[in-house]
């Protein structure tokens, strides 16, 4: 009687190993299973900040450099209109001559 308790005892224990073993397993897939899922959102988190980092520095430089055509062409603009009123007056000041000799 006592052969078969201890023989029913280990099989007991043996079950009960078994099944921790099994438990433990499946925890561990599980805590694999979120890290994977964690690290792939962070992952995806990360590049989606480094692609608005690109585009926010890219979008600076452009605005930065259509400022700087702006610029130039307003600047252009103006001695054109500056050259422009010169030779509107030069040619007053030619008919008024024009106009004292007649």
């Amino acid at each position: 009687m006592d052969q078969s308790y201890a023989k029913k005892a280990e099989e007991e224990n043996a079950k009960t190993q078994q099944n921790i073993e099994e438990r433990l397993l499946c925890y561990q897939r599980d805590l694999e299973t979120q890290h994977k899922h964690q690290l792939h959102t962070e992952v995806a988190l990360y590049k989606n900040r480094e692609v608005a980092k690109v585009r926010t520095e890219e979008r600076e430089k452009y605005q930065q450099e259509l400022a700087g055509e702006r610029l130039q062409a307003t600047v252009a603009h103006q001695k054109q209109i500056q050259e422009m009123k010169k030779m509107e007056q030069q040619m007053l000041e030619r008919y008024r001559k024009k106009e004292q000799v007649i």
